[in-house]
């Protein structure tokens, strides 16, 4: 079928660039990141709050600027320290308003 379809551009998007910086995408992190980077680690229910789409308060840690989240190893997704809090960069068409485990 691929010989059927004609793509006006093939690849993958890896970053946006803004005013500061640059900004990850979500698929990226996830796919090619590791849990050798600045990463923190959730545990169950933070991790039910994240896939809802709420920022999460993980106790006794703190930071500052982007990371990845994990889970059980695996990283999740792309998050912001903003205070004591981690906010959440899960897109929206991938937040679900039920748990998920």
């Amino acid at each position: 079928m691929l010989g059927e379809f004609r793509f006006s551009r093939m690849g993958i998007k890896i970053a946006e660039q803004h005013k500061k910086g640059y900004k990850w995408q979500h698929q990226v992190a996830t796919a090619l990141a590791n849990n050798n980077t600045d990463t923190v680690a959730l545990e169950t229910a933070d991790a039910r709050e994240w896939f809802m789409g709420r920022d999460v308060r993980p106790e006794g840690l703190s930071g500052k600027g982007e990371m990845l989240v994990s889970y059980n190893g695996f990283i999740i997704g792309l998050g912001k320290w903003v205070g004591n809090r981690v906010k959440n960069g899960l897109p929206r068409e991938l937040v679900r308003d039920k748990n998920l485990f």
